[in-house]
């Protein structure tokens, strides 16, 4: 099975997410990312911007069903 791209996460309506292991930081992703880029692509390039970690995981987020809210960025 083909991994999905960028592009395929926005059509249906989510939206990628980077979260630092290290100091557990989460912002979404926005512009800086091409259509054709998967989610293990972006993580072999990314870094944390608060800490510089290259240990980051890249998520795949939904609005909430029941209140039709994006989870929280923190950190």
């Amino acid at each position: 099975m083909t991994e999905e791209t960028a592009k395929d996460i926005r059509e249906r309506g989510a939206r990628l997410a980077v979260l630092c292991r290290d100091c557990g930081r989460l912002r979404y992703l926005g512009r800086g990312v091409g259509d054709n880029e998967t989610p293990a692509m972006l993580q072999q390039r990314l870094s944390c911007h608060r800490c510089g970690s290259r240990e980051v995981e890249i998520r795949i987020l939904s609005r909430d069903p029941v209140t039709g809210f994006w989870p929280a960025e923190h950190g």
